[in-house]
C-alpha cells in the first residue's frame, strides 16, 4: 500500500510540472499603488520642515510647482512637499518569506530639483532596504550631483535584491523611500511600488506532496 501510494504523489508531482518559471510571482508590499486612497500599510514620517508624503489625486499642488501634477497611474500616488530643510520617509515592514529563488523590488517615480544641483545627503532621494533595528541593508537607489534636476519621467526603476535580501530570509525588514532638502523645493512622487519573489521549486514540491498525501490520507480514511 505504500509503494503504490509513494508512486502515486511523485507520479502527481511530476505531472504537476513544477519549475521556477512556472511559479507565480507574490507580491509582499501592501498598498504600492496607493489605490486605496490613503498610507494604509505604510509608516509616514515628516522631519523638520518636511511634512511627510502627501496622498495626490490629481488636485494636490506640491511646493514649488505651479500647477497641480496628475497621478502617475490609477488615481493616486504619493508626494512630498516642503517649505524648507527636511527630510520625508515613507517606510513600510516587509515579511520575507524562509525560501525564495528570486525578488525584484520595483517602483515608479518623478524627481523635481529646483535647487541648482543634488547634493549627498542634504539635497537626496533615496531607496533603501534597513533591518528593523534600523541598520542599513542597503541603497538600492539614490540621486547623484551631476544628475537631472527634472525627471518627470514617471521613471520605471527595478532592482534585483535577492542575494541582497538572501541572508535575512524568514525575518521582517525596512522598506524606506527616503527625500531630503536643505537647499530648495524639492519633490518627489512615487507610485506602483512592488516587492515580488517567485517560490523556491523544492518549496512548492512539498507543498504540492504535502496536499497530494493529505488527499491520500482522507481517501484512505473513506476506504
Amino acid at each position: 500500500m505504500f509503494k503504490k501510494l509513494s508512486i502515486a504523489v511523485l507520479g502527481a508531482v511530476a505531472a504537476l510540472g513544477i519549475s521556477s518559471a512556472q511559479a507565480v510571482p507574490v507580491e509582499l508590499v501592501t498598498n504600492g499603488d496607493f489605490e486605496t486612497g490613503t498610507f494604509a500599510g505604510w509608516t509616514n514620517t515628516g522631519l523638520g520642515l518636511g511634512f511627510g508624503y502627501t496622498i495626490n489625486d490629481g488636485t494636490q499642488d506640491p511646493s514649488g510647482t505651479a500647477t497641480p501634477i496628475a497621478p502617475i497611474s490609477g488615481s493616486f500616488d504619493a508626494f512630498t512637499s516642503q517649505t524648507g530643510a527636511g527630510q520625508n520617509i515613507l517606510s513600510q515592514i516587509i515579511s520575507l518569506p524562509n525560501l525564495f529563488s528570486s525578488m525584484t523590488l520595483s517602483w515608479d517615480d518623478r524627481i523635481q530639483n529646483f535647487a541648482n544641483t543634488f547634493s549627498d545627503p542634504n539635497q537626496e532621494f533615496r531607496v533603501s532596504l534597513f533591518t528593523t533595528g534600523g541598520a542599513l541593508i542597503g541603497t538600492l537607489f539614490s540621486t547623484n550631483p551631476g544628475d537631472a534636476l527634472i525627471q518627470l519621467g514617471p521613471n520605471s526603476r527595478s532592482f534585483d535584491v535577492a542575494a541582497l535580501l538572501l541572508p535575512f530570509a524568514g525575518q521582517n525588514v525596512e522598506l524606506r523611500f527616503d527625500q531630503q532638502d536643505n537647499l530648495f523645493f524639492f519633490n518627489v512622487t512615487v507610485d506602483n511600488v512592488s516587492l515580488t519573489y517567485v517560490p523556491e521549486p523544492a518549496a512548492i514540491g512539498l507543498m504540492g506532496l504535502g496536499l497530494l498525501g493529505l488527499g491520500a490520507m482522507r481517501r484512505r480514511r473513506r476506504a
